[in-house]
């Protein structure tokens, strides 16, 4: 059966109108699907800024594996060293727990004494006692500057805690000369 077109006025006019209605919704129905699904991406696709404390707890990581190294190559320093080290892990438990957030490299020391046998893949260590004295000696100076910049650019919440490891790192100076 073929419907034949009408010319009937009450027909047509009424065709018309829900056809730009249903027309104008399903645009308005995908305009509203669009934007939201626009909005969704938007969020999944923000990166995080890193933490603000990161370059702190990456180089607190750095000295413990660098005085770590020391004291397997030179157990003679050990008396000199140790309460230093235990000075940078007691830093290293409390920033990682005050920036979770950071990601430490493999192999990372933090919260357990090195065993022996992973003790080849840290730093090496130099052969001369006083050239690794003096080593460690830059790392620390580095380690105040970084505390000491962090400290001041720092709004206040962290200030506090980046002082300290500043002023411990000034007296680890003192203990290496």
């Amino acid at each position: 059966m073929v419907m034949e077109p009408t010319t009937d006025w009450r027909i047509a006019p009424r065709l018309t109108f829900h056809t730009r209605r249903r027309t104008l919704l399903r645009a308005g129905l995908g305009a509203l699907v669009l934007g939201v699904t626009a909005c969704q991406g938007n969020e999944s696709a923000t990166v995080q800024s890193p933490h603000p404390l990161e370059p702190i707890v990456l180089g607190t990581d750095m000295l413990v594996t660098q005085y770590t190294a020391v004291l397997s190559a030179h157990p003679d320093l050990s008396q000199r060293l140790e309460p230093l080290l235990a000075n940078h892990h007691a830093h290293l438990t409390e920033l990682r727990r005050v920036a979770p957030s950071v990601v430490l490299p493999s192999g990372s020391s933090v919260g357990a004494s090195i065993p022996p046998s992973t003790s080849e893949t840290l730093a090496p260590s130099p052969t001369d006692a006083a050239t690794a004295l003096q080593e460690l000696r830059a790392a620390e100076e580095e380690g105040v500057r970084a505390a000491r910049a962090a400290c001041l650019a720092d709004e206040g919440v962290y200030a506090p805690l980046l002082g300290s490891i500043a002023a411990c790192r000034v007296t680890h100076l003192e203990a290496l000369t």
